[in-house]
C-alpha cells in the first residue's frame, strides 16, 4: 500500500511548481503589455478612391510604428473619395497631432479624430 505513496508526492509538488511558473509567467505578461501599450484612437478619414493613397496610408502607419486594428468603410455620397474609420494603437512615442499631420501627408483629404 506504501509503495506507491512516493509518486503522489512527486506528482504533487511537480503540478504546484508549474501552476506557481504559469502564474509568475501571466503576471509577468500583464507587467509587459501595460507597460508597452498605448492608447487606442479611432480615426475618421477622408480618402481619394486611388488605392494607391491607402496603400501610402497603411505604409505611414507602419513607419511611425502604429498599430492597425480594424478599418471600417463608411457611407460615402461622393465617387471620388471613399471614407472610413481607423481603430489605430498608439504607443506614447507617436503624438496624435504627429500622427495627424503624417496621414495628411500621405495623401488623406481630411483626418478627424473621434472622441
Amino acid at each position: 500500500m506504501v509503495a506507491g505513496a512516493g509518486w503522489y508526492g512527486l506528482a504533487i509538488v511537480s503540478t504546484a511548481v508549474v501552476f506557481l511558473a504559469l502564474t509568475g509567467l501571466r503576471l509577468v505578461e500583464r507587467g509587459l503589455l501595460q507597460r508597452l501599450a498605448g492608447q487606442t484612437l479611432v480615426l475618421r478619414c477622408e480618402l481619394p478612391s486611388d488605392p494607391e493613397t491607402f496603400w501610402h496610408l497603411l505604409t505611414t502607419l507602419g513607419d511611425l510604428r502604429v498599430r492597425l486594428l480594424q478599418v471600417e468603410s463608411l457611407p460615402s455620397g461622393d465617387t471620388d473619395f471613399q471614407r472610413v474609420r481607423l481603430t489605430l494603437n498608439v504607443s506614447g512615442r507617436v503624438p496624435p497631432t504627429e500622427l495627424l499631420h503624417a496621414l495628411t501627408r500621405a495623401g488623406a483629404v481630411s483626418v478627424k479624430l473621434e472622441e
